[in-house]
C-alpha cells in the first residue's frame, strides 16, 4: 500500500464526528483513529501507528499464552514468529480497521482464562471483563467469544470459576 486504504478514508471521516457508536463500527477503531491524527498528524504512517501496534501486542500475547500452555522458550518463539508470518494479519494490521485490534482483545480474554484455570485466582475476571468491553467497543463479535466461553465453562469442571464474585464484578 503506498497511500490510505479506501476503508481508512471512511474511519478518518467518522474520527471528525466521534460517537460511543456508528450503525457499521463500534467506536474504538475512530477514536484510535483521530487519536493518532491528532498526535502525528495526517500521515499513512500515523493512521498506522496503532494497527502496528496492536499486530505487535498480538505476537506478545501468544508467545504469553504458549508459555501458560507449558511451551518452552522454543515453542513461545515458534509460536511468535507465525503470528508474525501469518499474512491474514500482516495485511490486517497493516492499515486501520476494526480487525486490527480485535485479536488483542480475543487474546488477552483468553490469556485470562487460561490464568483463571491454571492459578484458581479469581480475580483474572476483572482483567478479562476489562478486555471483553473494550474489545466490546471495537466490534460486538466479542458477544460470541464472551457466549462461547460461558457455555463451555458451564459444560465442563471449571464451571465453578463461573459462580464467583469476581465473576460478576467482570462482567460488569
Amino acid at each position: 500500500y503506498y497511500g490510505f486504504f479506501g476503508e481508512e478514508l471512511y474511519f478518518i471521516d467518522l474520527g471528525k464526528h466521534l460517537d460511543w457508536g456508528y450503525v457499521d463500527n463500534g467506536p474504538l477503531t475512530m477514536w484510535m483513529g483521530r487519536l493518532s491524527r491528532e498526535l502525528m498528524g495526517d500521515s499513512v504512517f500515523a493512521l498506522r501507528f496503532f494497527p502496528a501496534i496492536a499486530g505487535a501486542l498480538t505476537i506478545v500475547i501468544v508467545g504469553l499464552m504458549t508459555r501458560e500452555l507449558g511451551g518452552g522458550s522454543f515453542a513461545q518463539g515458534l509460536a511468535a514468529l507465525a503470528v508474525l508470518v501469518a499474512t491474514g494479519w500482516l495485511d490486517t494490521q497493516n492499515h486501520l480497521c476494526a480487525p486490527a485490534s480485535e485479536p488483542v482483545w480475543w487474546g488477552l480474554c483468553a490469556y485470562f482464562l487460561m490464568r483463571i484455570i491454571k492459578t484458581g485466582n479469581t480475580r483474572f475476571w476483572v482483567w478479562f471483563g476489562v478486555s471483553a468491553g473494550i474489545g466490546l467497543l471495537n466490534k460486538p463479535s466479542m458477544l460470541f467469544l464472551c457466549a462461547a466461553i460461558g457455555i463451555s465453562l458451564l459444560l465442563t469442571p471449571q464451571r465453578r470459576y463461573l459462580f464467583d464474585r469476581w465473576a460478576v464484578i467482570g462482567g460488569l
